[in-house]
């Protein structure tokens, strides 16, 4: 690949695209498709690079009313080239078992901040979960972890209808014994 000689240093990205156009004119009863593949190309030219990059944020909301469980990390790049982001979560039980682990490493282009959504798509509509998140960036772990519960709205409501009928009942009966 031929760099300009005035080409700054550090990441330049680009795609190359290889698209199929359909046959002109009118086939009766035909559909006619467009064809598109892509690849994406990451280059690094030499010369003075910085490689600078964090994990900004992670969350995990306390409670949530549908599978799949979710959690999402926040990386940033403050450098001029691209670097590779690994993120991990695991999911246990709570008697500490593990019930679901999934890691995966995502680039991140200088100057733009990526969210990495983290699901376990498998997770019941109910149930009480240790979460824990962790994110490598540049040799730097951050890990976060949370109590989860999953569970539809309608079953929270059910639980605070039937806290507050027994708190009734037990103030009714309390002054019945008076």
């Amino acid at each position: 690949m031929a760099v300009p000689k005035l080409a700054a240093p550090g990441g330049h990205y680009g795609a190359i695209f290889a698209e199929v156009q359909p046959a002109s004119g009118d086939v009766a009863g035909s559909v006619a498709r467009k064809k598109r593949v892509g690849s994406i190309l990451y280059v690094t030219v030499n010369g003075q690079t910085k490689t600078m990059g964090e994990t900004q944020s992670i969350t995990i909301d306390g409670l949530q009313n549908q599978s799949p469980l979710r959690a999402g990390v926040m990386v940033s790049n403050g450098g001029n080239t691209d670097f590779m982001a690994k993120q991990t979560i695991t999911v246990a039980d709570i008697f500490g078992r593990t019930v679901y682990q999934k890691a995966q490493e995502m680039t991140v282009l200088p100057d733009r901040p990526r969210y990495v959504a983290l699901e376990w798509d498998g997770a019941p509509w109910l149930g009480l979960y240790k979460v824990a998140v962790t994110s490598t960036v540049l040799d730097k772990t951050t890990t976060k972890h949370a109590f989860v519960l999953v569970a539809p709205v309608w079953f929270l409501v059910l639980i605070v209808f039937v806290c507050g009928a027994g708190v009734v009942y037990a103030i009714r009966g309390r002054k019945t014994r008076r």
